[in-house]
């Protein structure tokens, strides 16, 4: 067993709580987002009377898209940290007949929901309430970065991927006050392969929040994922977001 096997599965041993969620007693209400390769929906669970999030991502016979959603489907069902969102089950539909709320030839991961939405969300919020409101302070800003700063010290020391992706929408938060990390579709593993040439040019992610190495092409490391947190911290610190 290698290194970043054993300190993968150091990981998925660890104990998380988690919702018991059945694929017959679930029931779609709205969407909240979509992406690339995905949407996510608000959801009911009309046994436990909970309201969680299933992101939904359809199958086709691309074998990038095969190989992002396996990833995927590893990570956030395996993954146990405060600050990740936590993955409580996942559903694969292949010619669905008995419920007809999801689409056939999809994976469905079944989420906790953070009710504050995204910090995306927060800021577009409080800009359509008062453009020069102060809407975020630093102490706020300091919790936020502590908190994603522990998942990425996970990301990077114990399973050795990176994120690629740190972003305002991809940080999300709940009015109880925590904030979480999400979307490690498209994240990295640096230590699957002896070159990494191949797979740290990769173009994806959002050019906004880009490290300088990323947007020039070059080879990127962890840093990378550093670098872009900096960029929303002070984005939103020196309220220039647009």
């Amino acid at each position: 067993m290698n290194t970043t096997t054993g300190s993968f599965q150091a990981v998925l041993q660890k104990t998380h709580s988690r919702v018991e969620v059945k694929f017959a007693t679930i029931r779609k209400i709205c969407p909240i987002g979509e992406g690339v390769s995905s949407t996510v929906w608000r959801y009911e669970d009309i046994v436990s009377d909970t309201f969680l999030v299933l992101k939904q991502i359809p199958m086709n016979s691309d074998s990038s898209c095969v190989s992002m959603v396996a990833k995927e489907l590893v990570l956030c069902f395996g993954i146990n940290h405060p600050a990740v969102t936590t993955c409580h089950s996942v559903f694969f539909t292949s010619n669905n007949k008995s419920n007809l709320h999801f689409m056939d030839n999809s994976f469905h991961l079944a989420m906790e929901l953070m009710d504050g939405g995204s910090m995306l969300d927060v800021l577009t919020m409080c800009k359509v309430v008062d453009r020069n409101a102060h809407f975020m302070p630093t102490d706020v800003l300091a919790c936020i970065a502590e908190s994603v700063l522990s998942v990425l010290d996970l990301l990077h020391d114990e399973i050795h991927i990176i994120h690629r992706d740190v972003k305002p929408a991809n940080i999300l938060v709940s009015t109880s006050g925590q904030a979480k990390l999400a979307d490690l579709g498209i994240a990295w593993d640096l230590a699957c392969t002896t070159s990494h040439d191949n797979h740290t040019k990769e173009w994806v992610g959002t050019t906004l929040y880009m490290s300088l190495e990323r947007l020039r092409g070059d080879r990127y490391s962890f840093s990378s994922d550093i670098w872009s947190l900096g960029l929303v911290l002070v984005d939103v610190a020196s309220e220039n977001y647009t």
